[in-house]
């Protein structure tokens, strides 16, 4: 990652957490990561608040 991840959420680690399995679009979210290591892309994340008390985004993008 770039810059650390910022966000008020109670155990910021410096990573973000979504329910991969259970969520619409997890396993979309999934492969542009997966897309974007295997092209030495940057990734943006649209924090979207805290999951069980970490952060969490809301989308996600490649950027050139």
């Amino acid at each position: 990652m770039d810059k650390p991840i910022t966000s008020k959420c109670a155990h910021n680690d410096g990573s973000l957490r979504w329910d991969g399995e259970s969520n619409t679009y997890g396993k979309a979210a999934l492969s542009i990561l997966l897309s974007a290591e295997a092209t030495n892309k940057s990734v943006v994340f649209g924090l979207a608040g805290c999951y069980p008390g970490y952060p969490s985004f809301h989308w996600v993008s490649t950027q050139q």
